[in-house]
């Protein structure tokens, strides 16, 4: 027998796969990869390689975002963050990450 739990999510999550990478506070890339969903508090990201066995406290995540101009820009948006779950997915790592703050 199957017991539902609340939903634990703050936000709503949407699909969409966006560059991502992960770095220390030393500026050394730790995961890259694509996103599989995001929304306003976090990310689940997926990763090839993954340097993250003992995350430190907080990360710094770099996104590669549409343009909100609609045309063919890029922004890049960076949030301090920490990771809160690992999960491999075959030979790739799946990283759940919170978002703590957004940088400038």
């Amino acid at each position: 027998m199957t017991t539902r739990t609340a939903e634990k999510r703050r936000n709503m999550r949407s699909s969409a796969a966006y560059p991502i990478t992960i770095r220390d506070n030393r500026g050394y890339i730790l995961a890259a990869g694509r996103t599989a969903n995001i929304s306003e508090n976090g990310v689940f990201m997926i990763s090839r390689g993954c340097a993250i066995a003992n995350p430190p406290a907080k990360l710094i995540a770099q996104i590669k975002l549409p343009s909100l101009a609609g045309d063919n820009n890029i922004r890049i948006v960076r949030y301090l963050c920490k990771v809160v779950r690992r999960h491999p997915i075959g030979p790739l790592m799946g990283l759940g990450i919170e978002f703590l703050e957004k940088l400038e």
